[in-house]
Order: structure tokens, then sequence, then C-alpha cells
């Protein structure tokens, strides 16, 4: 039975493989990427946790107004962050900093 010019397509491209250079250049662009938003995602942190340390000690706003303030300064340093995340984040950050007697 003779294959079909679809299926000679489809096993041409199912056969092919990657030149060893450009697997290897992919992989080198994966690392850095990743070490850069691992990067970035630790200032992220950092300056969250600053602020919500700042906002602790402070005693002429209600817990409310602190909670507001770190949450639009989440929404300023990463936009597209959803509500959900940035309310787990501010409470994961909370407990951490209030476990380890920082405020």
């Amino acid at each position: 039975m003779a294959k079909s010019k679809w299926q000679a397509v489809y096993d041409f491209f199912k056969s092919w493989r990657t030149p060893e250079w450009a697997r290897g250049l992919l992989q080198f662009l994966n690392d850095l990427i990743m070490r850069i938003l691992i990067q970035l995602g630790e200032e992220v942190l950092h300056r969250v946790r600053e602020k919500i340390i700042i906002l602790g000690r402070d005693d002429s706003m209600t817990n409310r107004q602190k909670f507001n303030a770190v949450y639009s300064y989440i929404k300023e340093l990463v936009p597209d962050i959803s509500e959900r995340y940035a309310n787990l984040l501010i409470e994961t950050l909370y407990n951490e900093l209030r476990e380890d007697g920082v405020i």
C-alpha cells in the first residue's frame, strides 16, 4: 500500500532531529532565562517583605489599610499578578515574618 503524501510529510517531521548545536543553544538560553527570573523573583520577594516590615511597625494605620498598601505595592511591582496569588504572597510573608518575630 502506498503512503499518502500527508503520511510522508508526517513521517519526515517525526524523524527530524534537532541539531546538537541548537539543543545546546536552547538549553543555554533556558538556563539563562531561569536564572534571571529567579533573581527577579527574589528581588520582588525582598521588596515586598521590606514593605510588610515597614508597615507592620506603623501604628497609625489599620490592618486593612496596611494590607491594601502592600497589595497595591505588589500590583506596582508585578502588574499581571492575580489577586489570589498576591493575597497568598502577603499572607505567607506576613506569617513568616510574624513567626520570626520581625513584626
